[in-house]
């Protein structure tokens, strides 16, 4: 009973090998594909990459049968209440998580202060309850950033001890000289992704730092809840070509970009197959669970994770100096001193979703690979 996460795959052309991070499948040539480097992000007409030699599998071949089944399930027949739905849905996430959890791994639950972190760390602590301390195992959870204060509070309210949770500041100068590494960002990014960070490996190497976690990172799980609302309001009542859109959304988005390059095992519950065939079997309209559902399924878990505010997060401003250096790297770098400056957009001094920090990342990358002797053209 597996979660439905789908991770970008890449495949070499020649070789026919396939690896989620697109470093492994390169041989020893890589050809730039100028057509990639204008864009600057994946998109489903082409699969095209940052080299000719190296294809993006498609969000078809990637996704697991399972995706290809909800296609096929009959839609908006099942009539219930709101309510009877919302339980329907914590069931199902309860049981899948239930079955999923592993108690001997190093278990991070990515935490915020949000509606969608508390569903899951609700569900966690209600199976926790009934089934405890050697079913849960080793768990901590984990927030970063402005949510800090909030996150705290809502451990508290479930009544997490204090060695289950932990906050990592996101916004000091250990985090931005982390993050923005020029030498590194390639391994933390994934070579070309347009999102110039990766919260996963910061997290896993600080928590080692720290000795919170398994040194072996094949025995560390992250698990998150990202996506949530959008999910469930999305799906309700789709038909087959409405979940490929949906797939192709996802495979093509800084969502699936990132958890490909994650260092660990990477859980995302929501996406299990029981609770969409709810979703979509269901005849509940997406206007009925369109304001924040996330909110209500919080609330039928535990009404007290209702008090704790929540905080919107807003794209983080990089310091000037990190900022100055980002341009110099590029700029200085191989790929950079080609992929002309006035052929690109200004680069930009936000950590948002941007083709600037492709070209960034790219550069990187292929800094990375002339070292190794690869022969870049």
């Amino acid at each position: 009973m597996q979660d439905m996460t789908i991770y970008q795959k890449f495949k070499n052309k020649s070789t026919g090998r396939v690896n989620r991070k697109i470093y492994e499948v390169i041989d020893k040539s890589a050809t730039i594909d100028r057509s990639f480097v204008k864009e600057g992000t994946f998109h489903e007409a082409k699969n095209n990459t940052l080299f000719d030699e190296i294809s993006l599998i498609s969000h078809k071949k990637a996704s697991s049968d399972d995706w290809s089944k909800l296609s096929n399930l009959r839609t908006g027949y099942k009539a219930e209440s709101l309510n009877k739905f919302i339980d329907g849905i914590i069931d199902n996430l309860s049981e899948h998580i239930e079955k999923t959890w592993q108690p001997n791994k190093s278990n991070i639950v990515l935490h915020s202060s949000g509606w969608d972190s508390r569903v899951l760390s609700g569900i966690l602590l209600n199976l926790y309850k009934r089934l405890g301390d050697k079913w849960l195992g080793k768990i901590l959870f984990v927030c970063f950033g402005r949510e800090s204060s909030e996150f705290k509070k809502i451990m508290q309210i479930e009544g997490w001890s204090e060695d289950q949770f932990t906050s990592l500041p996101i916004n000091d100068e250990a985090f931005f000289d982390y993050q923005f590494d020029f030498r590194n960002v390639w391994h933390y990014v994934n070579g070309c992704c347009a999102f110039p960070i990766n919260i996963h490996h910061w997290i896993t190497d600080k928590l080692r730092n720290l000795n919170l976690i398994s040194e072996n990172l094949e025995k560390v799980w992250i698990w998150d809840s990202t996506y949530f609302n959008e999910l469930y309001t999305f799906i309700p009542k789709m038909n087959g070509n409405q979940i490929e859109d949906f797939l192709k959304k996802y495979y093509y988005s800084k969502y699936a970009e990132t958890i490909s390059a994650s260092p660990c095992n990477y859980v995302r519950p929501v996406l299990n197959f029981e609770t969409l065939k709810h979703l979509i079997e269901s005849n509940l309209s997406k206007s009925t669970l369109r304001y924040r559902f996330n909110r209500k399924v919080v609330e039928r878990i535990n009404p007290k994770l209702i008090t704790p505010t929540r905080l919107d997060f807003e794209g983080y401003l990089i310091p000037q100096k990190h900022y100055e250096r980002t341009k110099n790297n590029y700029y200085a770098s191989w790929y950079g001193k080609r992929v002309k400056p006035e052929e690109l957009e200004e680069p930009v001094n936000k950590v948002v979703y941007h083709p600037w920090w492709s070209r960034w990342s790219s550069a990187s990358l292929v800094e990375h690979l002339i070292e190794k002797g690869v022969e870049v053209c």
